[in-house]
């Protein structure tokens, strides 16, 4: 199934692998390809990392102006700990709803991926203080009053403040248990995302505690008034960008199931049409979030990567049937209405890069990455475009026959590389060596890879090691 490359000639890379039946290899530049507009990259992290200090130091300057003159016993130092600590949690849980909030620039400017990986890190950074908050605010009760720790509990039970700061307790312990990797793992992805959504509630349970009983904002209206500022625009974005939005979007462009198509055992191809589709700015390399209009999907979704370049006339996207939502999504019958929320992510091409561009993909990662290799061949007429696939055996690889076609119609700028077998084999390693005999421009490249965390952290360092232009990554691992 070998369409003619270059010339009609297959090439092999210079390690000696052999090209598999699938795929097409095509000769390689000798000389360095190009690279007319490679632009330094912004620092966004830095600018979030400064706003986010900015933050904490406001709050640790405000605790101090309104503490340290009170603070004369053990047990009141202990309970103040315990409250700036709590106030910590707070900057702490802000930062998580801003990274989230599908805020445009930072998205594009960050890319998803890390603001979910930095909104996971700081969700068990925020459990840790609001148990040190519970512990240390509780023990500071307890020394001042010199009653018993189960005495100052039951206590805060009767004071109905008290209870808000509780209930607000429990919600963020229980987020961060279920968060947990063991016990993440055990659960379907609807079940952990329908728990992790209590956790906005928690956050306004949390912000009339700390308006009302908080020592350092009762009392004090314009500390409240920005406290509260601080906590509200970043839910409001939120809601603005993955409610409001997506419901006046569904309104107005009517999503609708027009084929599920089978690519191989337990994955199917998806075409989702609607009207006006063509209006709606969408990028290979991004995915949609899928509910339908059928009990038990309404409110449950899971992000879906689209595996061909959206066009006008409708989207594909690719499922592995492997979850309760996935399963049901491919049986249910053409004309089902769907709700979207997206396209977002940024796992997409530089519009304004003539940079060749090498793909990576692991198992399902496949699927955002054979949109990218037909929108490179269009938008980079003028460069080369390696794919790297590794998966299980070649009777689970997807788009064999698109391989070929878009191989077919590259006038050889195109090369698929399927890496058959255990990712743990010498020939399937993604080391420095192994990318370069496949990409020996990898140090003029835009890389965009997708996969299980251990591919993608693999494709970035060697991306990094060899300074490539650029390095965008998606890990489909929740």
């Amino acid at each position: 199934m070998d369409p003619p490359g270059e010339g009609g000639r297959h090439h092999t890379p210079e390690r000696g692998r052999k090209a598999h039946e699938v795929s097409v290899v095509v000769e390689r530049p000798g000389a360095p390809w190009p690279i007319t507009n490679a632009r330094p990259s912004f620092n966004a992290w830095l600018v979030l990392l400064v706003v986010v200090g900015t933050a904490l130091a406001a709050v640790a300057a405000g605790w101090w102006w309104t503490t340290t003159s009170s603070v004369t016993t053990v047990a009141q130092a202990i309970t103040e700990a315990g409250r700036l600590s709590g106030l910590a949690a707070g900057v702490a849980v802000i930062a998580m709803v801003t990274l989230i909030a599908r805020i445009g620039p930072l998205d594009r400017a960050i890319g998803t991926p890390r603001l979910r990986r930095w909104h996971e890190r700081l969700g068990r950074y925020t459990v840790g203080m609001v148990i040190v908050h519970v512990v240390l605010v509780t023990t500071g009760y307890a020394l001042a009053a010199q009653d018993s720790i189960g005495a100052v509990v039951t206590s805060f039970l009767t004071d109905p403040v008290m209870v808000t700061a509780v209930i607000a307790g429990v919600v963020f312990l229980t987020v961060g248990v279920v968060s947990a990797a063991l016990v993440r793992r055990a659960m379907s992805y609807e079940a952990w995302h329908a728990i992790h959504l209590a956790t906005y509630a928690a956050v306004l349970v949390a912000l009339i505690h700390q308006v009302i009983g908080g020592a350092q904002l009762a009392g004090e209206p314009i500390a409240s008034a920005l406290w509260v500022a601080a906590c509200v625009v970043p839910i409001v974005i939120l809601l603005v960008n993955r409610l409001v939005r997506p419901v006046l979007a569904n309104a107005r462009h009517n999503f609708t199931l027009a084929a599920v198509v089978p690519e191989a055992p337990g994955v199917f191809s998806v075409t989702i049409t609607g009207t006006g589709v063509d209006r709606i700015p969408a990028a290979a390399g991004q995915y949609v979030r899928v509910h339908a209009n059928v009990r038990g999907l309404r409110f449950a979704s899971n992000p879906y990567s689209f595996s061909a370049t959206p066009r006008g006339d409708g989207w594909r996207i690719t499922v592995g049937a492997v979850g309760d939502h996935s399963r049901r999504l491919v049986t249910l019958p053409v004309g089902t209405r769907l709700w979207l929320e997206g396209p977002m992510g940024g796992l997409v091409l530089d519009r304004h890069s003539t940079a060749p561009v090498l793909l990576v993909a692991g198992g399902l990662g496949v699927t955002p990455v054979r949109a990218l290799a037909e929108a490179a061949l269009i938008q980079r007429p003028g460069s080369p475009v390696v794919v790297l696939y590794r998966v299980k055996d070649m009777a689970a690889a997807l788009f064999i026959p698109e391989w070929a076609e878009l191989t077919a119609r590259a006038g050889g700028r195109l090369a698929v590389y399927p890496l058959p077998g255990p990712r743990t084999a010498p020939v399937n390693r993604l080391d420095a060596a192994t990318v370069a005999a496949f990409a020996p421009w990898i140090g003029q490249a835009d890389v965009l890879a997708c996969g299980a965390p251990g591919l993608t952290e693999a494709v970035t360092q060697v991306a990094r090691q060899a300074r490539a232009a650029s390095v965008r990554v998606e890990s489909f691992d929740w």
